[in-house]
């Protein structure tokens, strides 16, 4: 198994754990709903659920474009097939690239909620855009967080190895190693 393959699997793995999270809060729902039928009506059920779908289609797409994302998560290079040029590097560059896109995946559904919410609310409704606008923000900066980690984890991994040997001597071999 070579360091794309692993990536590649790691998005299918994290798109499997989206679908499951988003069918999980959707199944939660509508069992509630089929419950206590007179607390939540059908346009309420609808409202509550879609946010929800968005990671089911972000899991789906995950598993999709796995291939496209893994070539983004490790750089092309010369691999053989019985992992000899896996290194801890790439392997900690894989694992933030899932993390950004984790950090994506989970402020979806709180963005779609909060715009929703903004947006189906009737004028007067006293503190509505004070009660949701840092919910919109605070998933706008995880979505850039997500973003940024996804996008800059070989600087990561970088700034990671800098912490780790800041002040040891390190021969020419050891850096090779890495």
């Amino acid at each position: 198994m070579n360091k794309r393959e692993i990536a590649r699997l790691a998005c299918k793995i994290l798109g499997i754990y989206v679908i499951i999270q988003g069918i999980d809060i959707i199944a939660d729902v509508l069992t509630t709903s089929i419950i206590t039928p007179n607390r939540i009506g059908l346009e309420n059920l609808i409202a509550i659920i879609v946010p929800y779908i968005f990671p089911i289609i972000f899991g789906v797409l995950l598993w999709v474009l796995s291939g496209r994302l893994s070539s983004t998560m490790v750089e092309v290079g010369g691999f053989t097939n019985d992992g000899s040029s896996i290194k801890a590097n790439d392997i900690q560059r894989i694992v933030f690239s899932a993390i950004g896109l984790l950090l994506i995946g989970n402020s979806l559904p709180k963005i779609v909620t909060n715009l929703t919410s903004m947006l189906t609310t009737p004028p007067g409704v006293p503190n509505m855009i004070a009660r949701l606008l840092p919910g919109i923000v605070g998933s706008l900066i995880q979505i850039i967080f997500g973003i940024g980690v996804f996008l800059g984890s070989k600087g990561l991994v970088n700034l990671l190895n800098m912490f780790k040997y800041a002040g040891l001597e390190r021969d020419e071999e050891s850096y090779k190693k890495d």
